[in-house]
């Protein structure tokens, strides 16, 4: 006896739209993954690249600051050496008033000076700061002078180291030498003194 068919016409179409639509399901899911996991990444890299971004800012602003500030270091080393060779000048300048003016004092009138030398000599002296009971340093500064001149008698040079050595800022007065030489056809004294100028202190550290 043949077998008869209960399958209804419609139920292949149905079972055929099923598989369709599981394979959509899950093509859209495959999709929705795909695109979260692209978000995921893309989001990532947006954030690397805002970090980087941040870090270069930060970089570039410390260079700044950095190159700021050695700006003002050059500028103020530039300044501080124009003080320093202007002080050196009023220095100098003020070394030889005092020494005119202390040779004005001490020489006789028949005395002459043929050569004249300097030198600036700076000493460190340790002291007690009493403010802060603290040990501080004086810097000592003296000018070192070394004199040559003729006289006509010992007794000129005599009253010139006399002089010399009762000014309250001359140190260590000293005849080096003391010679004849005949002048214009005049015999006179040949004469050396050292002796260091008091300068006073340079500052306290």
């Amino acid at each position: 006896m043949r077998e008869m068919d209960f399958v209804p016409s419609w139920y292949p179409l149905m079972r055929r739209r099923k598989r369709w639509l599981k394979l959509q399901i899950t093509a859209t899911l495959v999709s929705v993954v795909a695109l979260s996991g692209w978000m995921l990444e893309s989001r990532a890299s947006v954030k690397a690249k805002r970090d980087l971004r941040v870090l270069l800012d930060m970089k570039l602003t410390q260079s700044s600051e950095e190159l700021h500030l050695l700006s003002e270091q050059v500028e103020l080393k530039a300044q501080l050496q124009k003080q320093k060779q202007i002080m050196d000048r009023v220095g100098r300048h003020v070394e030889s008033s005092r020494m005119l003016a202390l040779f004005e004092k001490t020489l006789t009138p028949e005395m002459s000076v043929t050569e004249l030398k300097m030198d600036t000599m700076e000493s460190v002296r340790k002291g007690s700061n009493e403010s802060d009971s603290r040990t501080a340093t004086a810097i000592e500064r003296r000018l070192l002078v070394n004199v040559s001149g003729v006289a006509p008698t010992d007794l000129d040079i005599s009253e010139f180291l006399e002089r010399l050595s009762k000014v309250r800022f001359c140190e260590n007065v000293q005849l080096l030498e003391a010679s004849d030489i005949t002048q214009d056809s005049h015999r006179m004294r040949k004469f050396a003194v050292t002796f260091a100028l008091h300068l006073g202190d340079g500052g306290v550290q």
